[in-house]
């Protein structure tokens, strides 16, 4: 059923079609079985962010920072989340020079990014105190050097590159280095004032997708199998893609959000969005 169904009933979900959401939903139908009505509408992370804006989603897997750009609008599906403790392995910079003479230049922002995008912005100015100026282009290392000499990298694109740039930089790492702290990418959120059936459906979503989370997590070996006949992995990047979810962080801890709302205050300061003191979670008393 299409994500605009008239079916007042039905989920509208949003997911971000990358490598690093499959344990939220890799063999979902193993469970029990679903008695809600859920349609699936499989995105990249900025039309997701525009979809749950503009409401023809109820929930939805978004980039960090929309929660803060419209944060009135939405709950948070705590303790669900995407996130690292240190390094990404896929939300990368690519350039053919040493990031310290990557000032006063232009950089690539893949069109599919908001979180990433808005970190690395930070991070040039705020970290690096540098003056740049950014364009907009498809997530491919071929587009970043078309007519330029550094740009950001997202997703699968990042993490399984072929074409090797001279230098590379993990925005995770760039950020621990300089906040001591993890960084959040996604977050789960819902529309506010979902009621009936579809706030039981959300509820219901919710715990489905941590039973999901929790069984591939524990059983990654299973879940990488899976990956190389579904991804077609070349053995060269069974161990990468391994080490990726080894890094990857999907709950919202208490440290999680420390890092959370110091991003918030870092995108406060530039702009890039107003300013956010308080997380509103799905299903807490107000």
């Amino acid at each position: 059923m299409p994500a605009n169904s008239t079916d007042t009933d039905t989920l509208r979900v949003g997911r971000v079609n990358f490598l690093n959401t499959l344990p939220f939903f890799h063999d979902l139908s193993r469970q029990e079985v679903i008695p809600q009505r859920w349609s699936w509408d499989d995105d990249v992370p900025a039309a997701l962010n525009q979809k749950m804006r503009e409401g023809s989603l109820d929930v939805a897997l978004v980039s960090s920072l929309e929660y803060a750009l419209a944060q009135e609008q939405y709950d948070i599906l705590a303790p669900i989340c995407i996130g690292i403790k240190h390094q990404s392995d896929s939300v990368v910079l690519v350039s053919k020079k040493p990031i310290e003479k990557l000032n006063k230049i232009e950089l690539t922002l893949p069109k599919e990014s908001l979180s990433s995008s808005s970190l690395l912005k930070i991070l040039f100015k705020q970290k690096y105190g540098f003056e740049n100026t950014f364009v907009t282009k498809t997530n491919h290392i071929e587009d970043v050097f078309e007519n330029n000499e550094a740009g950001l990298l997202i997703g699968d694109a990042a993490l399984f590159q072929k074409e090797l740039a001279p230098y590379h930089y993990d925005l995770g790492l760039l950020w621990r280095d300089w906040k001591k702290k993890p960084f959040c990418f996604a977050l789960w959120v819902a529309q506010k004032g979902l009621t009936g059936e579809k706030r039981k459906s959300v509820d219901a979503l919710k715990h489905f997708v941590m039973r999901t989370l929790q069984y591939n997590l524990y059983h990654l070996e299973e879940l990488i199998d899976c990956l190389r006949q579904e991804y077609a992995l070349e053995e060269s990047d069974v161990e990468k893609t391994i080490n990726y979810f080894t890094h990857l962080n999907y709950w919202l801890d208490e440290e999680m959000i420390g890092g959370l709302m110091d991003f918030y205050q870092c995108a406060q300061a530039l702009n890039l969005a107003p300013a956010c003191s308080k997380l509103s979670c799905f299903g807490e008393k107000k």
